[in-house]
Order: C-alpha cells, then structure tokens, then sequence
C-alpha cells in the first residue's frame, strides 16, 4: 500500500478503500456509513466496513479507513463527496484519498466479488434441477423417489454443510476446490446422487443387484409382493411425515 496503512485484514476484505483525514474527534462510525450509503449497492455494515485509526492509548487521530465492497463505489463517493478531495464535515475540512495498491512482485489483490440480485441468490440456493437430466427426474419419479423428498434432500445439504454452499460460491482464492468453476462441486454432487438413486432403482422383472444380493440362488421369492410391501411401506411413511 502507497501512504498510510490500514489493517491487513480490513485492507484485503474490500474492493476499495477511503482514507480520511482531519475528521473532528467527535466523528463516528455512524457518522461515515450515513456519509457514503447513497453510493453503495448494499446496505453498509457501519462496524465492518469503517476503520477509526487510534493512537496506542486508544485516543482517535482524527482519521479513519472507509471500506467499499464493489468497485467503483470508492470512486463515486469521492466524486459527488470530495470532488477537490476536500469537504467540510462538521466544523473540519476532511481530505480524502483513495489507499492504491504498490505492486510487490508475485502478490496481488483478491478478486472483486460478484453482484448477484435476490433472485439469482435464491436460484442458486434452490434450482437444483439445473443440473439434471429431467428424464432422470421422471425416471426416479417412476421409481417411488419424489421430486419433493430431493427438495428436502439437497435443500438440506446446500444450508447445513458449507462445503456445497459458501465455500462452494466464494471467489476463486478462497474456496475449497478452486480448480473447479463457482458452484461446481455442488453440481457434481448432485449429479452424483441423482446417478446413485438410479443405480438402486429396480423393478419386479429386474430388480437389481441389491435385491439379488438379498438371496441365495434357487431361493424362491416373490418379488412382486416384495415391491407391492415396500411401496405401500413409502405411502405410509409419507402419510406419516406429511400430515
């Protein structure tokens, strides 16, 4: 970083930072986020997004970092807020500069993060049948196994394990798998389960390996009874868990 230096970690987390200078004491955190809401896209997080720059016995200094999430939004704050990097706040004249990186050789900056609108946020939370085939969905549908009872399955797994959620969606740096695309291990494993429910799918004319490996050779079974009392079983367990 070129100039004054704000915390690593409060550095690194944002696409763009402000630094301000001869802020009057009394100045909050509070105070910045209302100053530079009108240019974010997000709602501002006042105690993430504001660094108040203190002295070693905790006394501010008169200045402070300011956090943006999305590019862009540093340079339109300093635009309409400070167009001469000047303004007057209060009873100061605050001067604001934009922290530049300083290329080091081999480092570099995270990437930006992506935008996405609520509606994309919830497809890719729910629409997991973007990545099957639908006539596997028929297939399975066929077989006993309901579209409904794979909602609960992988709308279960996509908010109770962040391997196939956040860390599955984070930027390329930070995620678990990052030789695969955004979202691809959860596709994968959905995939995968779609693939392995197939597999156990069987009917009385054949019915598979799992219900061969169930009996002997020469055992005498009547298959069809078996799958007549394992789908009334599944209606009852419906009934059961859906009143």
């Amino acid at each position: 970083v070129d100039g004054a230096i704000p915390s690593k970690d409060f550095y690194i987390s944002h696409a763009d930072v402000l630094h301000l200078r001869n802020l009057d004491p009394t100045t909050t955190k509070e105070d910045l986020t209302k100053l530079v809401q009108p240019y974010c896209v997000d709602h501002r997080d006042a105690w993430g997004s504001v660094e108040m720059v203190t002295c070693r016995d905790g006394i501010k200094t008169g200045q402070a970092y300011v956090g943006f999430d999305y590019l862009g939004e540093a340079d339109e704050a300093l635009k309409n807020l400070a167009p001469t990097s000047k303004r007057i706040i209060g009873s100061s004249t605050v001067v604001f500069r934009k922290v530049k990186d300083k290329k080091l050789h081999g480092a570099g900056r995270l990437e930006a993060r992506p935008k996405r609108s609520e509606k994309e946020l919830m497809d890719s939370l729910t629409n997991w049948e973007q990545y099957v085939d639908p006539k596997d969905l028929e297939m399975l549908e066929q077989g006993g196994v309901s579209k409904d009872v794979l909602d609960e399955v992988f709308t279960n797994i996509r908010y109770n394990n962040r391997t196939f959620g956040p860390v599955d969606l984070a930027i390329h740096s930070e995620r678990l798998y990052p030789e695969k695309e955004v979202g691809g291990h959860y596709r994968s494993l959905v995939q995968k389960y779609v693939d392995g429910l197939k597999a156990c799918l069987g009917t009385p004319e054949n019915p598979g390996a799992l219900y061969d490996g169930m009996f002997t050779d020469g055992d005498q079974v009547d298959k069809q009874f078996l799958f007549d009392h394992e789908a009334n079983r599944i209606e009852k367990l419906r009934k059961t868990f859906h009143k």
